[in-house]
């Protein structure tokens, strides 16, 4: 168990007293150049003070209690403190505390650490004699100096420093009012070695926690920044006169609070309330890759409230940010890649074509967005400009280094890609950016050829890399890479564009209408995945139709009634989608399938959970004679409940155009998440060849889109397995001879319209299209003779006409209503029953069709062996 130390808190009088003699402040306040001189000044001082407030009257306690409140001290871990009334004058701190308390605080040797690394200032707990109340001569200094190197193998830091702060024996009444300035605030005794982003936000992150681990709010702080004189020598060096590297500190303490640069401080104060020290927890690894951990731990929790407050202070400015620098920032329809790019030697130096190359890749990948990349160096950009530009991002990349800080403030979905030199590498962003959700990529330079020193020539294979080396480690990190090519890291770019694509998937979905029977509804959702591919959104699923039978029964009556003409007829049997049963794909489809096809898919279900505020429906000016408005209002609003869309399209999309021209017909719906499409059957031309009426099969395989879906989408395995075991049990062998595709029944209607077209009689288009029983038994006779014969047809009076045939004598004739058993016809439904047949067909050694039927169609399409032919 770890060792605590805490007192009770004491409630203390907040008010301030100035003193009122001029002599006393210009003798507290002022300076001498002479060190011994000042030292016996500031005792001088500080008993002048005691006197000008105290007068003559009462005992030495009595006057001590008007001006200093009685403290408390709380250490948890033995690393992190809580210190209520910390007074300072004059170079030096102490607590006023009753000597009962006093004594169970234990003076630490090792002291606690107030900074993060090698050299950082330690503050150190030191009691007073009992009684003693002077503060002394070597009470006043920051404390003592020691020699020996922080780094080994360096030279020019040869010292460290400690802060002494001194617990004064404090007897009853010693409670009162602070000694001259009081800061309220809650205070962080802090230090910054090295001045760049990081290091601060190292020491704010480590502050938070500490003060996290007291349990106090952290909504105004008041930083004292302390720092190693020995570190800010090389800092005075690096900075080169410029004071922006040390306003830096300022700068982001600024944003969480307030700031005090401890070296300035001239007045004495009281500090009501005053945290310090590093809990080992709240370490970032900066070698190994940490755990995720909850989101809710401390070390996350002091990273959000940072983030929080910067961001708020940028909100504030971002109204006021225009220009070149942040034109289309932000913007929603935008890809924001941001390129970050050293002034100093410790630079990787892409190629002049890279943003060229990045572009291009990004276009290949098919990202929806516009790409934007800039190449920015922060030195000359405000700070909040810079948390702006980094917040707005999608993708920060970044050479190792303190510029990564940034990604704290990296937004939902954004992503780092840090670059490193040859060699030298660390975790600690990364680590960062897994604290803060960010997605992170990294890439390295593995070529020696391409790595620079500090001087600009090659770097030195001989040596390695030493993390315990100061001047090892400075040597591998100033580096200067200059890569032969891109094609690394753009393989890496190219990751995160694939996962930008799938992110734009989730949030941009494609509908349509299945419409007529169920191959006509196969061939539109290949369609359908195609479009949706093609326009960067994902497909919904649809469900699978079949006319309910008292509704196929009342078609079947008005195809073949004869009282009927024509257009009566079309308008009879026009697809209504309410007079159909829709059932989930997967009834039907292997979901394995569904899931490798080249498109994006989402379950309706699950689509119905997204919003579905932006929709637009797309309605075409010019419909085809059986395609309506009417089917397509059913079908959205009765089978799947979707009513009003924001906005209606009218569409000049023809019937069969090239699929090159489709995606350009939608470019208004871009701004919707969902487009709610009509039906999608022969809406692709898919060969240059077609016409119609037909006069042949057209193979749409030879799209390469349309063959890749085909070849992926597959049937459920229970169906196959159906097909298979009927077969087997009813013939003996794995397949038919041959199987046939005779299409009747609805088929009567349209070869009614085909004998009204020019040329069909003469050319046998008509016979291709409507089998005749003679046609069949001629064709059959002739070349299948002797031979196991399956029908796969909706003509259920077939099979009777042909059983009295010479092909019916000579051929064993099956029909699936003979391989079926009766509990499996009465369980299986009308798609089911096809499909069975389809897959049977698919085996068969040669098969026959029908080249204007989609049954025909989808049996050639998935035929593997064997070969087929046509009416």
């Amino acid at each position: 168990m770890r060792r605590m130390v805490c007192r009770t808190e004491q409630e203390t009088n907040k008010q301030t007293i100035q003193p009122d003699s001029f002599l006393t402040q210009k003798l507290l306040f002022s300076r001498s150049s002479n060190p011994a001189k000042n030292a016996s000044k500031h005792v001088f001082c500080f008993f002048l003070l005691l006197l000008a407030y105290c007068g003559c009257s009462g005992t030495k306690e009595e006057r001590l209690s008007r001006y200093f409140a009685r403290g408390s001290v709380c250490i948890k871990n033995g690393v992190i403190a809580k210190i209520e009334n910390l007074n300072y004058i004059e170079g030096c701190f102490f607590v006023v505390l009753d000597k009962s308390e006093r004594e169970k605080i234990v003076e630490n040797k090792k002291g606690l650490l107030i900074g993060i690394g090698q050299g950082s200032p330690k503050v150190f707990f030191k009691h007073l004699p009992d009684g003693d109340r002077n503060v002394k001569k070597e009470h006043l200094s920051w404390g003592k100096t020691s020699p020996g190197s922080i780094f080994s193998g360096t030279t020019g830091i040869t010292e460290k420093t400690q802060i002494n702060i001194y617990l004064i024996d404090g007897k009853e009444g010693w409670a009162g009012k602070a000694v001259v300035d009081v800061e309220k605030r809650p205070a962080v005794l802090f230090s910054v070695m090295w001045e760049n982003l990081f290091r601060v936000f190292y020491a704010a992150y480590s502050s938070f926690y500490t003060i996290d681990m007291f349990g106090e709010g952290t909504n105004d702080i008041h930083f004292i920044d302390f720092y190693n004189q020995a570190h800010e020598k090389i800092n005075s060096q690096k900075r080169n006169g410029s004071l922006s590297k040390k306003k830096c500190r300022e700068t982001f303490a600024s944003y969480l609070g307030s700031y005090e640069d401890l070296h300035q401080q001239k007045a004495a104060c009281t500090y009501k309330k005053v945290f310090l020290g590093v809990d080992q927890e709240s370490r970032i690894d900066e070698l190994g890759v940490e755990p995720l951990g909850s989101p809710q731990n401390r070390k996350n929790k002091a990273l959000e409230k940072i983030r929080k407050k910067v961001l708020r202070h940028v909100s504030e400015i971002e109204p006021s940010l225009t220009g070149k620098l942040f034109d289309d920032v932000g913007n929603e329809e935008t890809f924001f890649v941001l390129h970050l790019k050293r002034a100093d030697s410790r630079d990787i130096r892409l190629p002049d074509t890279f943003a060229d190359s990045v572009a291009s890749l990004y276009k290949k990948v098919g990202c929806r967005k516009r790409l934007l990349l800039k190449t920015i160096n922060f030195d000359k950009i405000p700070f909040l400009e810079q948390v702006f530009l980094v917040s707005k991002c999608d993708l920060f990349v970044s050479h190792h280094g303190a510029g990564l800080t940034h990604a704290i403030f990296a937004k939902k979905g954004a992503a780092v890609l840090e670059m490193f030199p040859y060699v030298f590498r660390k975790s600690i962003y990364e680590n960062i950016c897994r604290k803060a959700r960010v997605r992170y990529y990294s890439w390295q330079n593995s070529d020696p050829r391409c790595a620079y020193d500090s001087t600009g020539s090659l770097i030195d294979t001989s040596k390695t890399l030493s993390w315990n080396s100061y001047d090892s480690k400075e040597y591998f990190r100033n580096q200067t890479t200059i890569p032969r090519d891109a094609s690394q890291i753009l393989s890496v770019l190219k990751r995160d564009f694939g996962r930008e694509k799938e992110m734009e998937l989730d949030r941009y979905f494609l509908l349509y209408m299945p419409w007529e029977q169920f191959n006509n509804q196969v061939i539109g959702f290949k369609t359908a995945c195609i479009l949706a591919e093609k326009m960067h959104r994902s497909l919904v699923i649809p469900p699978v139709g079949h006319r309910k039978k008292d509704e196929e029964e009342r078609i079947l009556g008005v195809v073949s009634s004869p009282d009927l003409d024509k257009k009566t007829k079309h308008e009879m049997t026009m697809f209504n989608p309410a007079n159909y049963e829709w059932n989930p794909i997967d009834k039907y489809f292997s979901e394995d399938s569904i899931r490798q096809l080249p498109c994006r898919t989402i379950p309706f279900q699950k689509f119905r959970e997204k919003n579905m505020q932006e929709t637009i429906m797309v309605w075409e000016k010019k419909l085809s004679v059986k395609f309506t408005i009417e089917q397509l209002k059913n079908y959205y609003t009765f089978v799947l409940g979707i009513e009003n869309p924001s906005k209606v399209l009218y569409s000049d999309m023809l019937p069969e155009i090239s699929l090159a021209n489709m995606p350009a017909l939608y470019t208004e719906t871009e701004k919707y998440t969902t487009v709610l499409m009509g039906m999608l059957f022969n809406r692709v031309k898919y060969c240059d060849d077609l016409e119609h009426p037909l006069k042949k099969y057209h193979d749409y395989k030879i799209d390469p889109d349309y063959r890749r879906i085909t070849d992926t989408l597959t049937f459920s395995k229970g169906l196959f397995q159906i097909a298979d075991k009927i077969v087997a049990e009813n013939i003996g062998a794995k397949e038919f001879d041959i199987a046939v595709h005779v299409r009747r029944g609805d088929y009567l209607l349209k070869v009614e319209c085909l004998s009204q077209t020019r040329n069909c009689k003469k050319d046998g288009t008509e016979k291709s299209c409507y089998q005749l029983t003679e046609d069949i038994v001629a064709v059959l006779s002739k070349d299948f003779s002797g031979k196991k014969i399956f029908f796969a047809t909706n003509e259920r009076a077939l099979k009777e006409e042909l059983s009295k045939t010479e092909l019916g004598k000579n051929n064993k004739l099956y029909f699936l209503g003979d391989l079926l058993s009766q509990p499996q016809q009465e369980t299986l439904d009308p798609i089911e029953i096809l499909i069975v047949e389809q897959i049977i067909c698919t085996k068969a050694k040669h098969f026959k069709g029908n080249y204007f039927s989609s049954v025909t169609r989808h049996i050639v399409e998935k035929r593997k062996n064997g070969t087929y032919s046509f009416w």
